[in-house]
């Protein structure tokens, strides 16, 4: 995980559909949580368009999994066969 003060950790990620435009973000206390809720819980597609941000960098989907498989990702990962 890189050393950042963590004040304000945001998925972002472009919605379509219906009545529906722009962009949406979700908040999270710690940039981990918001990793872990993009890689187990977003559709494959909706992730490829995701980015995080924490405190104005930002990160697309490709750094998000290679941060979420990292050695040094502190939260319990989803067992890979379920």
């Amino acid at each position: 995980m890189p050393h950042v003060q963590l004040r304000l950790h945001r998925i972002r990620r472009a919605v379509r559909g219906k009545g529906r435009s722009g962009l949406r973000y979700r908040r999270f206390p710690q940039a981990a949580e918001a990793i872990r809720y993009a890689i187990e819980r977003l559709p494959r597609k909706m992730f490829l368009g995701t980015s995080l941000e924490v405190n104005d960098e930002r990160y697309n989907a490709a750094q998000i999994r290679a941060l979420y498989e990292s050695e040094r990702y502190p939260l319990t990962r989803r067992d890979p066969s379920l």
